[in-house]
């Protein structure tokens, strides 16, 4: 009898690992490993490159991802698409197989179904997610230490390859703690369950960082960028609050229809459908709002898999709940992108996997392609030579088509977060710590300017702080119609700013500027909100900000801005909108403050005039 029950086991061992093994292949996504011209392209290099090169550096840079980014974001540059490639493959597979095991238990062969339908879901975010969600399920069910652990891994794993996938798998966790500490859990299995975590973190941080106190100084980056994200990312498309209610609705409604034993599961969930909800609904982009769903649709396959539905019907709610989010895409969707699943991995595997070498070489020449339009001119290559360069604001791929010397900023890309990177960074163009050279590209803006920045906004109020060091500590040194190169001057631009006291103004009405005809005027902007306004941003998202900026010919310019980072100082005058043209800077007369809504923010807004004299002249 043990023989033949032995016999089962190893026999559904088998038929589900090549079941896992034939949905891994069908659902095998396609990589774009390459690197290209603009904003997004050049980053994934440029962690790429670090990591590679001088990952101290790396370790340091205040930014959306962490120091093992390659995992998720990899580019053909080394071995960094093959460790990813790799990392991938196993996690996915590793996911499935465990996925599976959980499904059968309940759900018998729609188990294998379910887990066929979320296979083509999954991302490298997700499948960590998902993994330390799996984990913690375990752990519940089987008081197994080694599921624990393995939980606390991948949660670091993750908070180091990006934040964003830090906060979801350490909210799992923390409502696992909550969980046990609801069911009585004895105080001994607590503070072993506390040990582990630990230690498991103090050894996770030092092979990444080789540095104790480097998950503190990590977290609080990551905990001051995402408090910006509500504000300074979020986009403002059209959207159909009924099906975005009814999908709220779905969710929140789920313990009246799970059994009760079961809603354990739904709190180990519930953080991830929230985050999972911002990250959607702040950066409002085909992108962002699809990976939502993805996820969502995730949870709900756990949900479906763990728990036990009170009537038979409700299992249609989850088809509704995400019915209701893309009925929303098609009205936010204003590009027309299709929301394409690729059902035949099995071409993607063949191109990646078993022609790997020949896919690489491919990737790699239309990689260097791309940046071609990037070369420098012969006489500017030859000036700037073997000395340091940072690149401003974002387009690194000037690095990768000149072979430059670069030397980048705590920053990394300028996209204006929040208030507290501009001053974390703004010492990176400063003499001691600044590179030789600075190139700051342009980019048109919608007034027809070219100092223009993402989501509308000017570039010079991106980072406040950061520019006033630029300009104080370098010089222009050559024009070209597509950048400025700046060179570090000998002797600063700017004597010490002189701050006017503090004045109280209303939104929608304009205010003469100062007259500085020696240097520059900014003004730092305090915008307050009231309750209403602080939940809004929590549970949702900031307002849009605008400025309107009218010149002494009457011309308004208008641009958006970030609260956070106006606090810094927003740029008046001289109105430079163009470094790359030998036209006469403009003189703005007077300012208004707009918002897009006026219920959650309080009437007054305080006001602060700077004044910066200048010593020469570094600009036209």
């Amino acid at each position: 009898m043990k023989l033949i029950k032995t016999i089962k086991n190893n026999k559904t061992v088998f038929i589900d690992f090549l079941f896992i093994c034939i949905v891994f292949i069908f659902s095998f996504p396609n990589f774009n490993p390459d690197f290209n011209t603009g904003l997004d392209a050049p980053f994934r290099w440029a962690y790429n490159y670090l990591f590679i090169n001088d990952y101290e550096t790396l370790l340091n840079i205040n930014y959306a991802y962490g120091p093992l980014a390659f995992l998720k974001v990899p580019v053909v540059l080394g071995n960094n698409f093959l460790i990813a490639l790799l990392f991938f493959s196993f996690t996915k597979f590793l996911f499935l197989y465990l996925l599976l095991l959980i499904g059968k238990v309940r759900l018998e062969i729609f188990g294998y179904l379910l887990v066929l339908v979320l296979s083509y879901f999954l991302k490298v975010d997700s499948i960590i997610i998902g993994l330390t969600i799996i984990f913690c399920i375990n752990y519940l069910n089987k008081k197994n230490l080694v599921h624990y652990s393995l939980a606390v891994l991948f949660s670091f794993v993750g908070l180091y390859i990006k934040p964003y996938i830090g906060i979801n798998c350490l909210s799992v966790l923390f409502m696992l703690w909550i969980v046990l500490i609801v069911q009585k859990t004895l105080y001994k299995r607590i503070l072993l369950l506390a040990t582990i975590t630990i230690l498991l973190t103090i050894v996770i941080t030092i092979i990444i960082s080789g540095n104790l106190f480097y998950v503190f100084e990590y977290l609080s980056v990551a905990f001051h960028l995402s408090s910006g994200y509500s504000s300074s990312l979020a986009l403002f498309p059209d959207n159909n609050w009924l099906w975005l209610s009814i999908f709220i609705l779905s969710v929140i409604s789920i313990p009246f229809f799970i059994n009760k034993k079961d809603w354990k599961y739904f709190l180990i969930l519930f953080p991830v459908f929230f985050f999972s909800w911002k990250y959607g609904m702040v950066r409002e982009e085909f992108n962002y709002y699809t990976q939502m769903i993805e996820t969502i649709i995730l949870l709900w396959g756990f949900l479906i898999l763990t728990s036990s539905f009170n009537k038979k019907r409700y299992y249609l709610i989850p088809v509704v709940s995400i019915t209701a989010l893309f009925f929303n895409l098609t009205l936010m969707n204003t590009n027309n992108n299709k929301f394409k699943i690729d059902l035949f991995g099995v071409k993607n595997f063949k191109t990646i996997v078993l022609s790997y070498d020949s896919f690489v070489k491919s990737v790699h020449q239309i990689s260097i392609d791309n940046v071609k339009i990037n070369h420098l001119p012969v006489d500017i290559r030859e000036e700037i030579g073997n000395n340091s360069i940072d690149i401003y604001p974002w387009d690194f791929s000037y690095i990768v088509a000149n072979n430059l010397n670069w030397q980048p900023r705590k920053t990394f890309q300028s996209i204006g977060i929040c208030g507290w990177s501009d001053q974390r960074g703004c010492n990176s163009f400063s003499h001691e710590k600044g590179p030789e050279f600075i190139l700051f590209h342009s980019k048109k803006d919608t007034s027809g300017g070219y100092l223009g920045s993402i989501d509308y906004r000017f570039l010079l109020n991106v980072e406040p702080l950061t520019n006033i060091q630029l300009f104080n500590n370098y010089d222009i040194y050559k024009i070209n119609e597509k950048f400025t190169l700046f060179k570090k001057n000998s002797t600063p631009n700017y004597k010490l700013p002189i701050f006017d006291s503090t004045q109280i103004i209303t939104w929608d009405t304009w205010y003469k500027c100062p007259k500085n005809s020696n240097g520059l005027s900014k003004v730092k902007v305090y915008i307050h909100k009231n309750i209403y306004g602080r939940i809004l941003q929590f549970l949702y998202k900031d307002y849009e900000y605008y400025i309107d900026y009218k010149l002494t010919n009457s011309t308004v310019l208008t641009y958006r801005f970030i609260p956070s980072i106006a606090e810094n100082g927003i740029w008046v005058n001289p109105m430079i909108r163009n470094f790359n043209s030998g036209l006469q800077n403009e003189v703005v007369s007077e300012i208004r403050f707009r918002a897009s809504s006026s219920i959650g923010i309080i009437d007054d807004i305080s006001i602060q005039w700077v004044e910066i004299e200048k010593k020469k002249v570094i600009y036209r």
